[in-house]
């Protein structure tokens, strides 16, 4: 226990119970991991007890440590959810065009008529704007695509979907990734990736495991980049005065900055982020409107913890679900 809580500043009782079970006895008996837990506690281990009601288990969080952060916390929350998202949204930028355009009678190089494609969009998305058919035209046509991927769970679930890409292929010879995120760091700056990762520099913060932040700004500033996408992780998304929220004001304005520098803006958030009731946490990024933002991927229109469905649009911006739309299960 006491080796786990050095490395990552937590672990569930689930975690336990898979690493000192056996067959015989599968379940560590509860007053051996009560006696354990209090001897950490006995030589100086702020611990905390969290039930995690989705993963149907409690974590053991040590206050203290470095080790623990925020996407802690959130990794195993509606982690089946955000994997939804990032398989959909992963297929929406680099791999979706495939089998859709060529069932639909196009060119799987997305070299089809602009006219022709759109009426293929129009078909499959009609909640799509004409704007936005052309947004991901342009996109989907370029041999040379840039994204940038913010820090956040879901963003790190989206490079996940990502690492494996093989490039050149038939649709693009180039992906650059741009993130002010860590763990996406790590996941797409491995040597056997072959996405180009871009980190963005800057001061870290070890809590929420991104770089953000008055030189993470000026970084941005100085280099100047354009993306043909951005994916935009939310904290929480207000549907009444229509605006998406981040885990606070560095964040924020980091979001805000890689979303205003890009062609095409998704943002992704699972069904649990969305809000039917007024959200003044005071850290919005963005404004839910076609001026800011193109689309919303969410994993499902059915909240799941209230009896309301989540709109097909946000004053005129779509949201398409990965349940029902992109395929995915």
């Amino acid at each position: 226990m006491r080796n786990c809580l050095e490395r990552s500043g937590c672990f569930t009782l689930r975690d336990i119970h898979e690493a000192f079970g056996t067959k015989k006895h599968p379940r560590v008996p509860a007053n051996s991991i009560n006696g354990d837990l209090k001897a950490l506690e006995n030589v100086g281990y702020a611990l905390e007890k969290i039930k995690l009601k989705e993963e149907n288990t409690t974590q053991i969080r040590w206050k203290g440590s470095r080790a623990f952060t925020v996407k802690h916390s959130r990794r195993k929350m509606a982690a089946n959810r955000k994997k939804l998202i990032a398989e959909a949204t992963a297929s929406f930028v680099c791999g979706l065009e495939v089998g859709e355009i060529a069932s639909a009678g196009l060119n799987a190089k997305a070299t089809a008529s602009r006219t022709a494609f759109r009426s293929f969009l129009d078909q499959e998305y009609p909640d799509l704007t004409h704007e936005v058919m052309d947004k991901i035209y342009s996109f989907w046509a370029s041999p040379f695509r840039t994204l940038a991927l913010d820090s956040g769970t879901s963003t790190d679930a989206v490079a996940e979907a990502l690492k494996n890409l093989k490039t050149p292929n038939e649709r693009f010879t180039h992906m650059n990734v741009w993130t002010n995120s860590r763990s996406v760091f790590g996941v797409l700056g491995q040597p056997e990736c072959q996405i180009k990762t871009i980190m963005i520099g800057g001061e870290q913060r070890f809590l929420s495991e991104s770089v953000s932040g008055d030189l993470a700004q000026k970084c941005i500033e100085a280099w100047d980049p354009h993306f043909g996408a951005a994916i935009i992780g939310a904290t929480a998304v207000d549907i009444v005065n229509a605006k998406v929220e981040a885990y606070n004001d560095s964040e924020a304005t980091i979001k805000s900055t890689l979303l205003s520098r890009a062609a095409l803006k998704i943002i992704i958030a699972d069904a649990t982020k969305f809000s039917f009731n007024p959200v003044n946490s005071g850290a919005r990024f963005s404004v839910i409107s076609p001026k800011f933002v193109d689309l919303i991927i969410v994993d499902t229109h059915k909240h799941p913890s209230v009896n309301r469905e989540i709109p097909k649009s946000i004053s005129g911006v779509p949201i398409l679900a990965s349940d029902s739309i992109f395929g995915c299960h």
